[in-house]
């Protein structure tokens, strides 16, 4: 049925923001690529790498493993939204847990908004630091 489509679609978001969340507890990130549990990962940007112009979302890995560890002065150093997605990470956790909580009914139309709202705001946000990054060159 569509509810239980619902439900699962909503169980398999909220697995994945508690993954995530765990994961970033564990990751070690250096300036040569990820580390988890002794296992390594390069880990480059294309753009930076190629062109040598830091991608919208460059740093966010280390943003948030930062912020994961409360290190917020860091954090904020690898890039400036990194706490607001880890934010935006533990409001999902909740907003998820709240819908299958309610499930089969709807979250209510005011949570939804929020919900939509904070991912938009997330989105203009990149854009906008992006923009503040290149030096304007993108207006």
């Amino acid at each position: 049925s569509n509810k239980l489509k619902i439900r699962s679609y909503h169980t398999v978001v909220l697995a994945v923001c508690l993954g995530l969340i765990v994961a970033l507890r564990f990751i070690d990130v250096d300036h040569l690529g990820m580390q988890v549990f002794g296992f390594k990962w390069p880990m480059h940007c294309m753009l930076r790498h190629t062109f040598g112009v830091k991608c919208a979302l460059c740093g966010i890995t280390h943003s948030l493993c930062a912020t994961a560890r409360g290190d917020i002065t860091s954090a904020l150093k690898y890039h400036p939204l990194g706490p607001a997605f880890f934010g935006f990470i533990i409001f999902e956790i909740v907003y998820r847990m709240w819908a299958i909580v309610v499930s089969p009914k709807r979250v209510s139309w005011l949570i939804r908004k929020l919900h939509t709202g904070l991912i938009v705001l997330l989105v203009v946000a990149t854009f906008v630091n992006w923009v503040i990054y290149l030096g304007g060159r993108l207006v």
